[in-house]
């Protein structure tokens, strides 16, 4: 009788024993694999929201200034404006009289802005922004800022000469008391915060209030702009030597350095952004940044 080819139940033990070690092989280096591009997208989150409050700083800080031009009554002058500190966040902007110059950046304390809604205490970034409207501005209602007198030169150019005064408008259109083509624009206020929820729901966060949309003048709820920002830091610093004016970029450390001719007063940001919160073993992201200079 013929005997039937097959394998014994040793080999069939053994090969299954093989089998089941690269499963588990391929399974830990899939699961390292996974882990890696995971804490690669954690990092790349950090580095994302750091880049979301640098993209949202510089494009409140580009219109926190009068625009060239529009002080002094010369439109080709090339000076640079200094930075100024903005009006009072708790004053109707149509309350504060005509004035040579509008917009700034300045720190606050929340705990001395009672017109803020909440209960948030510590340091805040409140800014005041001029956006120029010339023929682009829309019928949608705000605080309209306005030349009170220009001069009309032989070109037919209108140019401001006199102090700005703002006020409430239905429609932000149109230059009103001044001669048709002048120069004006929508004032807007703005005031970023920071809220440590440690112990509560959620993650720590950076906060933004602004003007609600209506003659009665009141500010807005806070808003998350960023989430996962664990440190806040403000501070102005005093320094001897020549700073670099406007803004610039993030750091990773704060300003330890100073030239040593005249001296300034610089606004310095440092911030901490952290993981994911499955990524707690990950090192939270330092970063530190100069916003403006005052000469």
């Amino acid at each position: 009788m013929r005997s039937v080819a097959g394998f014994s139940l040793v080999e069939c033990l053994i090969a299954n024993a093989l089998v089941l070690a690269m499963v588990a092989a391929l399974v830990a280096t899939s699961a390292s694999a996974i882990s890696g591009v995971q804490r690669v997208a954690a990092k790349s989150d950090q580095s994302l929201r750091l880049g979301q409050i640098d993209q949202f700083l510089d494009a409140a800080m580009s219109h926190a200034q009068m625009p060239q031009g529009w002080i002094g009554g010369d439109s080709e002058s090339k000076a640079v404006i200094e930075w100024s500190a903005p009006t009072d966040p708790c004053q109707p902007p149509d309350a504060a009289g005509p004035l040579d110059s509008w917009g700034g950046l300045d720190i606050i304390e929340l705990s001395n802005v009672p017109c803020l809604p909440g209960s948030a205490n510590g340091k805040a970034l409140y800014l005041e922004m001029i956006h120029p409207c010339f023929a682009t501005c829309d019928d949608s209602a705000g605080y309209r800022l306005r030349p009170t007198e220009c001069e009309v030169r032989e070109s037919g150019e209108a140019v401001p000469t006199g102090p700005w005064w703002v006020d409430w408008q239905d429609s932000v259109v149109g230059t009103a008391d001044c001669t048709e083509g002048a120069a004006w624009g929508r004032l807007e206020r703005m005031v970023l915060s920071h809220r440590d929820v440690a112990g509560a729901t959620g993650a720590p966060e950076l906060r933004l209030h602004v003007l609600a949309r209506g003659p009665i003048y009141r500010w807005t709820q806070a808003e998350v702009l960023v989430s996962g920002i664990r440190e806040w830091q403000i501070q102005r610093l005093e320094v001897s030597g020549q700073v670099p004016g406007g803004r610039m970029g993030w750091s990773d450390q704060a300003l330890t350095e100073s030239p040593q001719s005249s001296s300034s007063s610089i606004i310095q940001l440092a911030l901490t952004v952290d993981p994911f919160s499955r990524h707690k073993d990950l090192s939270p992201l330092r970063a530190a940044r100069l916003l403006i200079s005052f000469y």
